[in-house]
């Protein structure tokens, strides 16, 4: 399976290794609330907890933040959201305040909203429990789960191995290589986190006009989503000889290995991965985006053995609903995965994703390709396709597999189904309680309702963001190093929470036992 080559050459390699929005009550936490004012004819009879920063409207609206800005006074850290709302007014459902929607009157074509946030500053803990090489004074507002974030272990310069650093990073060891970019392992020297970081060799790269002209198109693909099941770009940088793409690191390996040593995976894994990987790409064809390269090789794990999908360097948007559909017409991708209309040079839509999925199923299923040609022939494999002449299967593979695997992998794209309609199927549901989420349940961005304020506080006090560059490069899901800090400062203190329960658990069972064994003692 490793042995497919790209279509289009030039593809970047992988990791491999160790607008609008709906209604959700949004607080800023550690500052508390107060009031909230609007600047134009927006009529609000509720306190503070705004459903968000931009308007929820139809997907027709264009309603969109265009820009966020701080103002301080003596006593309030006051953030005005400008939104841009669409000439049709009447597809806005209105800015929600509580749990009952506010009513929306006279809509002008620029809105501002002012978000009044009271500076109220937890008290201090005890000196004792300070880190010694932070500033206590900063952290003392922090409370303490803040202190936790400045506590917590991690690595610097002095014990990660390095060849070099490139803004707030250090560029460790590679992880693997490709023709035009290699992905090296990387330390977020702010936060002790470490990264993933894809740098794209400009040079090179200008040797082959489809890597050089879509050089920038992955982290504009990125910034359209945010998907459990598919990698996070944090943040990009750019010198004159290189371009650099931070990433998620994933420390569970790549899928190709655990089909390797395996041989091939049992239905019950084989069926959750499909679950993550459909699901997933239901929310990439939401946003009008195509992989068109989805392989084995581009589907990592993290360490909870969750599917991540990576490398979105052929991706392209389009739209696939409605009046005005658009059809794709490059040939990318490899050729093993890639759907027969594709391979006959035709037009074709977000459907050779989901043929792309049929053959990672087979191949997690059977440990092999549906189709395969020696020596490599794309005509002939094609034809193959076409016929269905598929690779055997083994007899122990459920019929409801099977079904679902050939319906994926059906030639004609018209009688081949959907994402909304492969996710659907019986065997793929079978021993789940509930159904794969649809896409509605992913936002594309951050939601500031989400938006943790411990982290947020730490930033602000000790990193000395200010909270409006977090908030705009959080809610237009901008790579920079606002969002790299957010997203591994949060991953930091979920891991620490996490450990801390688990020991805390642990602790309580010893100390049960302990108390068991005295009864016992006791009676003796």
């Amino acid at each position: 399976m490793r042995g497919t080559e790209n279509m289009a050459e030039g593809h970047g390699s992988s990791q491999h290794g160790p607008g609008s929005g709906s209604n959700s009550t949004c607080g800023f936490g550690v500052w508390g609330h107060r009031a909230m004012s609007m600047e134009g004819d927006l009529e609000v009879n509720h306190d503070l907890h705004i459903q968000k920063s931009y308007l929820k409207c139809s997907p027709e609206a264009d309603a969109a933040v265009i820009n966020i800005r701080e103002a301080q006074d003596e006593h309030d850290i006051i953030v005005i959201v400008s939104i841009c709302l669409p000439s049709d007014t009447s597809m806005c459902t209105g800015l929600g305040l509580g749990q009952s929607p506010s009513s929306v009157r006279g809509l002008k074509e620029h809105t501002q909203i002012t978000l009044r946030m009271a500076r109220q500053k937890p008290a201090p803990t005890a000196a004792s429990l300070l880190c010694s090489n932070t500033d206590s004074t900063k952290l003392a507002c922090l409370g303490t789960c803040g202190k936790h974030i400045s506590r917590m272990p991690q690595e610097t310069g002095k014990t990660f191995p390095h060849s070099k650093q490139v803004g707030n990073y250090l560029v460790g060891k590679m992880i693997n290589k490709g023709s035009f970019a290699k992905v090296m392992e990387g330390l977020h020297i702010p936060t002790g986190e470490k990264v993933a970081i894809k740098v794209i060799d400009k040079r090179k790269a200008k040797q082959d006009y489809y890597v050089l002209k879509n050089m920038k198109r992955e982290p504009r693909i990125h910034q359209m989503i945010k998907h459990p099941n598919v990698v996070r770009l944090y943040e990009t940088l750019e010198t004159d000889n290189s371009y650099y793409m931070v990433m998620e690191l994933c420390l569970g390996g790549d899928l190709l290995d655990r089909i390797c040593d395996k041989k091939r995976l049992v239905e019950p894994e084989v069926r959750r991965y499909t679950r993550q990987i459909l699901s997933a790409v239901e929310h990439l064809h939401c946003q009008g985006i195509v992989h068109r390269d989805l392989k084995i090789e581009n589907f990592l794990l993290d360490e909870n053995n969750n599917i991540k999908i990576i490398d979105f360097g052929l991706s392209n948007t389009a739209r696939f609903e409605g009046l005005s559909q658009e059809l794709l017409h490059t040939q990318c991708g490899s050729p093993a995965y890639a759907a027969p209309e594709l391979l006959a040079h035709k037009k074709y839509g977000p459907k050779v994703d989901v043929w792309s999925i049929g053959v990672s199923m087979f191949a997690m299923l059977t440990g092999t390709l549906p189709f395969t040609v020696e020596p490599f022939n794309i005509k002939q494999l094609h034809q193959k396709m076409l016929i269905g002449e598929i690779s055997p299967i083994p007899s122990d593979i459920s019929p409801g597999a099977v079904h679902f695997m050939q319906s994926l992998l059906e030639p004609d794209p018209a009688k081949r189904p959907g994402v909304k309609e492969a996710i659907k199927d019986k065997w793929l549901n079978e021993g789940f309680t509930r159904k794969i989420l649809n896409t509605a349940a992913y936002e594309n961005r951050f939601c500031p309702c989400g938006l943790n304020p411990v982290v947020l506080n730490y930033m602000t006090h000790i990193m000395e963001f200010s909270l409006s560059e977090v908030i705009n490069s959080l809610i237009n899901n901008r790579p920079s190093p606002a969002m790299s800090s957010y997203c591994l400062l949060l991953k930091k203190l979920l891991r620490y929470q996490k450990n801390h329960k688990r020991a805390q658990e642990q602790a309580n069972l010893e100390s049960k036992s302990r108390k068991n064994e005295e009864k016992r003692r006791k009676k003796d």
